[in-house]
């Protein structure tokens, strides 16, 4: 775990030349992006507030047809209402990112206007008005100087610009949209909710970033919706006043003709006696009256019976409800106090209802308890229906009674009582009709609305909270921290190289013998004319870093062969131009330099370099040898060992290509070939073509007990190094360990070697 950390920390200090300027230009994009968005500008909301009275008791007029708030609430969301607030407003022009009253003060959308999008750009005191379709076609409508910009109008669209924007114009963009979709986004915007339990009061919301526009918005619908319900209500009496005109006209003639019949009839028979005949069929009326309200009395109190038979639970207050007012009409002697029994059991139920679940404890025993109370609702209903039977007997009686009476009356002055009680209805209508006239008129002329702003929406002031100001930080540190550091981490996770000896020691559990970092270029001449390589190193121990990491590779090897007697060691990569035939050359000059009696074969017969590393020539090598069908003998073989420019050091190079080098290398003569060369030197270096492209270096376990595989740095893919070692079994207890390659120098060796350096010097 503390590796991996450790790598981490030291992956970010290594990237971050990248990940600073990134997370700089993140979080600055993001904080414009805010600005740009509006998010930093919260959205908030305008609230107007409605109350709805009773109309009946506000008009003397009896309302036939009344609405309760809940149907005013959903007409406030009206389409066509909400199309007059559109145009009254102009919302068909809606503003980018600026507040409309910031740009414009004032503006005028006709019907014919075109819907589209307004581009107006700012350039040399000129401005170019740009209008983009819907179809997408772009065009110049308008192009003049900056002076007469105070007013435009142009396709059916007035413009009048504000004061502060002439004084400093800049570029903004403006829509010109259809009506219905105007309100479509005030109905999206905008939310109406009751805010008392009777539902007489209405809150009125509108959501937004334009703070000035949503209140006028909200505070033109709570208006005008109270100055329609106004209007709506004056209409409707003058057309009852319209109505009842006709009905008192038409009633006056049928008081005028009844009037006129009892006259005439009194007038031809003058010695009948009204009062004596007209008391009884008047008497009558009234109890047959009062018979057809005391039977649907009881055709009511019955149904509510069967009906609370059958009711639900959720149901049960609401008729419970209903059934106590019609109790108390009657005003029976239980009325009073189931009224207030009841009272309290609805408190009780929606106080229960908010705290508890459905299935508590306290909930089914308020259930329960309403049960009770239900069933002395019923017994308290079926005594009042005793009693309105007994009612309906006795009344019945006195009208057997007075029509017998009025079968005993002469039949002159029954159609006299007949004529005189039509003459009484056709009054009392024409007194009903003209006192409701009368009222309707008063009505019309006081024009009172049942629908009141109480409170109207003032412009909401912004407060950036601390809490939000802190999200959009972290956010922004976040993406900035996330889009600089994340590549990094994802390049770094599927990256299988290593780029330091940490990295390396990380990816492998093989042994990390050296890190040899890349040497500077510098020719070498020796003195015998011959070019080497300028990477190798230096002949006369001159003072070079890179020189000094293989002679402590050199140490680390030969106190690893301390125990074996011959030592040959085998030098190989992964893949090509990894630096093995590099590392093998620079490992035979330090063992040399050491006066240990060193050979360097070049065992690449494809494509071995070795001989030019020494600036010595190509033939004759190891392919010669191997091809040569004369018996091995270190005389026949001193001709092929060249000398280098290093004492103790020979070199049996590749020699001439050979296509099948991996049997001639598996070959028994190789096999003598080594043997003998045992005995001449002390150490045997084979530098070998690499694993992945051939098996040259695993076919020769059995006479080079050490491997040695070089890891170039940020080049070899360690995973498949791993594998590849994997696939063949027992080479992995061969391997003495890894030579990192064109390292990264390490500051603190270099410090103190160049700092012991200089002492020395």
């Amino acid at each position: 775990m503390k590796r991996q950390l450790d790598h981490y920390i030291h992956l970010i200090w290594r990237k971050l030349w990248f990940i600073l300027p990134t997370c700089i230009v993140v979080i600055a994009a993001w904080f414009v992006a805010i600005n740009k968005l509006g998010v930093a500008k919260p959205q908030l909301s305008a609230t107007a507030i409605l109350h709805f009275d009773d109309p009946d008791e506000l008009s003397a007029v009896d309302e036939r047809v009344t609405l309760g708030p809940e149907a005013k609430a959903v007409l406030v969301k009206s389409r066509t209402f909400l199309e007059k607030v559109v145009r009254k407003l102009a919302l068909q022009l809606s503003v980018s990112k600026y507040p409309r009253s910031m740009i414009f003060d004032s503006v005028a959308v006709e019907i014919d206007a075109d819907p589209g999008v307004y581009q107006l750009k700012i350039k040399n005191q000129n401005f170019t008005l740009y209008f983009t379709d819907r179809s997408g076609q772009r065009r110049i409508v308008q192009s003049a100087d900056v002076s007469s910009l105070n007013k435009i109008s142009i396709h059916g669209l007035h413009l009048r610009f504000s004061k502060d924007f002439l004084s400093s114009p800049f570029n903004v963009k403006f829509t010109v949209n259809r009506v219905r979709d105007a309100v479509d986004y005030i109905v999206d915007n905008m939310v109406t909710r009751t805010a008392s339990r009777d539902g007489m009061v209405l809150a009125i919301s509108m959501n937004g970033r334009d703070y000035e526009m949503i209140t006028a918005i909200v505070n033109t619908i709570a208006d005008d919706f109270a100055a329609e319900n106004t209007a709506t209500k004056q209409k409707r009496i003058s057309s009852l006043i319209s109505a009842l005109e006709k009905q008192l006209e038409t009633a006056r003639k049928e008081m005028l003709q009844a009037e006129y019949s009892v006259r005439k009839y009194r007038e031809r028979y003058p010695t009948i006696g009204m009062a004596d005949a007209f008391a009884p069929p008047v008497a009558l009326m009234d109890l047959r009256e009062t018979e057809a309200e005391l039977k649907s009395a009881l055709f009511q109190a019955q149904s509510l019976i069967e009906r609370y038979s059958s009711v639900s639970d959720s149901n049960r207050l609401a008729l419970l409800n209903e059934m106590v007012s019609f109790l108390s009409r009657f005003q029976t002697a239980t009325s009073e106090g189931l009224s207030a029994e009841l009272d309290k059991l609805e408190q009780e139920n929606q106080r229960l209802t908010l705290q508890y679940a459905p299935n508590h404890m306290f909930i089914l025993k308020n259930k329960e308890n309403i049960r009770v109370f239900g069933q002395d609702v019923q017994n308290a209903l079926n005594g009042l229906q005793s009693d309105l039977n007994r009612k309906v007997a006795q009344n019945k009686n006195r009208i057997n009674k007075l029509s017998s009476e009025i079968a005993t009356l002469p039949a002159k002055e029954l159609h006299l009582s007949k004529l005189q009680r039509n003459h009484d209805v056709a009054a009392q209508i024409f007194a009903s009709v003209l006192s409701r006239y009368n009222e309707a008129q008063i009505a019309h002329g006081v024009a009172v609305g049942d629908v009141n702003v109480v409170d109207h929406a003032v412009v909401p002031e912004p407060k950036m909270d601390f809490k939000t100001l802190l999200v959009i930080v972290g956010l922004g540190l976040f993406l900035g921290l996330a889009l600089g550091i994340g590549p990094v981490i994802v390049i770094d996770f599927f990256d299988c190289t290593a780029r330091t000896e940490k990295d390396l020691r990380r990816m492998t559990d093989l042994v990390v013998l050296e890190s040899i970092p890349v040497k500077g270029s510098w020719a070498k001449s020796i003195n015998f004319g011959k070019t080497v390589d300028e990477k190798l190193v230096t002949a006369d121990y001159s003072h070079n870093f890179a020189d000094e990491t293989f002679r402590s590779l050199r140490a680390k090897i030969l106190l690893g062969l301390s125990d074996t007697k011959k030592k040959r060691i085998l030098i190989t990569s992964l893949g090509i131009g990894e630096g093995k035939s590099f590392t093998a050359a620079n490992l035979a000059i330090t063992l040399a330099q050491q006066k240990i009696s060193t050979l360097l074969i070049d065992g690449d017969l494809r494509r071995g370099i070795q001989h030019q590393h020494f600036g010595l020539p190509k033939n004759p090598g190891l392919s010669s040898i191997l091809l040569n069908n004369v018996s091995l003998s270190p005389v026949l073989l001193q001709p092929v060992l060249q000398s280098t420019h290093i004492q103790y050091l020979k070199l049996l190079g590749a020699g001439s290509t050979i296509v099948n080098s991996t049997e001639h290398l598996n070959s028994q003569r190789f096999r003598n070939l080594i043997d003998i060369l045992s005995n001449e030197f002390e150490v045997i270096i084979l530098d070998t073509p690499p694993v992945a492209v051939t098996t040259d270096a695993i076919g020769v376990q059995d006479i080079f007990p050490r491997y040695i595989f070089v890891v170039k740095a940020m080049h070899t893919d360690i995973a498949e190094l791993n594998r590849k070692i994997r696939e063949f079994p027992g080479l992995r207890k061969r391997i003495m360990g890894v030579v990192l390659n064109g390292a990264p120098y390490k500051q603190t060796e270099y410090n103190q070697y160049t700092s012991y350096k200089y002492e020395v010097d």
